[in-house]
């Protein structure tokens, strides 16, 4: 079966969806992901109306029955005394009264649910084509944009002691950011600002660090395990991260390193192993890894490089 097009469903009831796909077909990575956001606002939009719309066919459903019961009830009450003589009606006596009304109210009722029915499966249909197609155009336009561009970035290193470096990057514009992320990390945010996005939702000891969409639930983990996994996952192209970016060093497992938006500077943070958190003030052995994979992306043509040593 194809997927249903604007010509097959109708949609003008859904409010904001010319909007979302001018957006979605736009000529920017700027645009492409708003249309991908106004789209998912969109959906979430025709759900909470098709919820509604199914709770009073279910309140018209409960009324319905409530009203039988009491014609029921009503037809078999005492007859009067003054009608007690009269003959009785022989249809009524031959079929339940109350059947065919019945019957054909429940039909009614049965029908309006079955067509929202599949107008749900209709829309989540467009919805998810739509959203795949416009998430596909966001990967190809970065790509695109990758042949021709090199993201530049400017780092500070800046030795503590004798075994500790602090590791600092000038934030740049937010599409170069995007960009850049996607050059060390392979992954590409699901927002277009979501590196920029300090917005607090839930009170804890950190401002969280995901998005609760692309399947995950959960906005912090209790395990750094738990949140390597979903960013390292390979059959995920997008990851619903904000204010971070994840990377790893090719063809080692550890040190691990976290890009973490610190206003007008990015501050870089290390996990020397398995067993240890992330720090900013960290080993110089990884500090030294990091700057020496910044320099081979710009050997290799892949990123312009400003560094700095203190």
């Amino acid at each position: 079966m194809s997927e249903p097009q604007p010509s097959q469903l109708s949609l003008a009831h859904l409010d904001g969806i010319d909007d979302a796909l001018a957006r979605a077909h736009g000529a920017s990575l700027e645009d492409l992901y708003d249309g991908w956001r106004r789209l998912l606002v969109t959906q979430a939009g025709a759900a909470l109306r098709r919820a509604s719309e199914r709770e009073t066919l279910d309140l018209r459903a409960g009324m319905l029955l409530r009203s039988v019961e009491n014609a029921r009830a009503l037809m078999m009450s005492p007859v009067p005394a003054a009608s007690a003589d009269a003959p009785p009606d022989a249809s009524l006596a031959a079929a339940d009264p109350l059947g065919s009304f019945i019957a054909e109210s429940q039909r009614e009722l049965e029908g309006a649910r079955e067509a929202l029915r599949r107008r749900a499966e209709d829309e989540e249909r467009f919805f998810q084509s739509e959203i795949a197609q416009v998430k596909a155009r966001v990967q190809q336009h970065a790509d695109t944009l990758l042949a021709h561009h090199r993201p530049r970035v400017e780092a500070q290193v800046q030795p503590v002691g004798r075994d500790r470096s602090l590791v600092h990057l000038v934030r740049p514009e937010p599409q170069e950011l995007l960009l850049f992320a996607y050059v060390v990390s392979g992954k590409l945010f699901t927002r277009f600002d979501a590196f920029l996005d300090d917005s607090v939702d839930e009170l804890g000891p950190e401002p969280p660090r995901f998005y609760r969409e692309e399947g995950n639930d959960s906005v912090r983990f209790d395990r750094l395990e738990d949140e390597e996994a979903l960013l390292d996952d390979p059959s995920q192209r997008f990851v619903p991260v904000k204010g971070m970016i994840s990377l790893r060093i090719p063809g080692r497992a550890f040190p691990r390193f976290r890009l973490m938006n610190r206003g007008p500077l990015i501050e870089a943070e290390a996990r020397p192993d398995g067993r240890s958190p992330y720090e900013h003030l960290m080993p110089r052995e990884a500090a030294e890894l990091l700057v020496g994979f910044l320099i081979k992306l710009k050997i290799d043509r892949r990123i312009e490089l400003v560094l700095k040593l203190a």
